[in-house]
């Protein structure tokens, strides 16, 4: 039978009283046993102990309970507290208590029990695996069968998948130089130059591409060698540059010639970081008169390079290499305007209307400005 201990209500003052005259042995009793004692219990009854007395919600609140428990539920054993938080009590209390639980979608594909589902790092697509012995793939909606038939230092059912990052891969020692305007050029050649600059025992890969030549290497020291120096291939020089930091050649054209450079520069920080000295301007072939044009590299360059756009109040034109500069025709990278299949045919023009497909002498439409192309003249 439990015992039951029966005694007369009394005020909190006379509780108090009878407290500080005779303290309880949980009250004497030392933290480091407390902290020892609270470490078995779950986060439920660690709040729930906190409510006895002063001394319990004191030690309850330790932060190295409330850590131990993150690190049993989440693993952060050797992680520190983020500079945001407040306390690792708080953290769990977000990551367990306020993490919303929404039914978005229900999994039906599956013939038996799902083991595991891993999401991609950006959260978009996930990857479910199953007892049937099928990985099911948000990528492309496609079953991708396992084979139930497993060595014996293999699991029978598939346990769990992880998703690949792909910026996970480092490159900080590969070197590329383009191979535009090379014509039957062969690894041969290509070791011969290196050979005069590094040891080839550094060399890992000759990679020959439709664009570029690719060389990975194992030292440091010999990427750096590569990316100063010049090789010259087939009567032409070349010049390596790191694969991670690729460089984008842009032109611009229709730019004063009283515009400094610097400005240029400046202007040019919006679509990446721009080579030191790296700004040239064209020249006319055999005189010493400039083209109007100005060539400048930029690191780690936006995706996309304009077309069209405005320094100031000058209007500018801007065709940039690696694909960055969209077709005026039908809007993709992989090719100049100039070789757009989707070209208009500029044969039958009207200068009456500015369209296209018929001449000004059976024009049925009005008259339009062809500067600004409106209805109106401008002024």
């Amino acid at each position: 039978m439990p015992l039951h201990c029966v005694e007369d209500r009394r005020s909190p003052t006379e509780i108090e009283e009878d407290e500080d005259s005779c303290p309880s042995i949980w009250q004497q009793c030392p933290d480091s046993i407390l902290l020892h004692i609270f470490s078995f219990l779950e986060a439920k009854h660690l709040t729930a102990s906190s409510q006895t007395c002063k001394d319990w919600n004191r030690v309850t609140n330790d932060e190295s309970l409330w850590k131990y428990l993150l690190d049993v539920k989440w693993g952060v054993k050797n992680q520190k507290l983020p500079p945001s938080k407040e306390s690792w009590r708080s953290e769990y209390k977000r990551l367990d208590f306020h993490t919303p639980i929404h039914l978005s979608e229900t999994l039906t594909d599956h013939d038996d029990e799902v083991l595991h589902v891993s999401f991609s790092h950006d959260g978009k697509l996930f990857c479910t695996t199953s007892k049937d012995a099928t990985i099911k793939s948000s990528v492309d909606e496609c079953d991708i069968p396992v084979p139930r038939r497993r060595s014996k230092n293999t699991l029978d059912t598939p346990k769990d998948t992880k998703f690949f990052k792909m910026a996970n891969i480092q490159r900080t020692l590969s070197v590329h130089f383009y191979t535009r305007g090379f014509k039957g050029i062969t690894h041969d050649e290509i070791i011969k130059e290196l050979e005069k600059q590094i040891e080839l025992e550094s060399v890992k890969s000759i990679q020959l591409t439709e664009k570029s030549c690719v060389v990975p290497l194992s030292d440091i020291d010999a990427k750096e060698r590569l990316v100063q120096c010049d090789l010259t291939i087939k009567n032409r020089t070349v010049k390596f540059i790191e694969v991670d930091n690729t460089i984008t050649n842009i032109t611009i054209k229709d730019l004063p010639y009283e515009l400094n450079d610097c400005y240029l520069a400046t202007q040019m920080l919006q679509y990446g970081k721009v080579v030191p000295g790296s700004v040239k301007r064209g020249y006319i072939r055999g005189k010493k008169i400039e083209n109007g044009s100005r060539y400048i590299q930029i690191i780690n360059c936006a995706p996309t390079i304009p077309n069209k756009t405005t320094f100031g109040r000058y209007d500018v034109r801007m065709f940039a290499d690696n694909g960055r500069t969209e077709c005026i025709h039908c809007k993709q990278r992989n090719h100049p305007s100039y070789a757009c299949k989707d070209k208009p045919d500029h044969s039958k023009r009207c200068y009456n209307c500015s369209e296209i497909g018929h001449f000004a002498r059976d024009c049925l439409n009005e008259s339009k400005c062809s500067f600004c192309k409106k209805k109106r003249s401008c002024p």
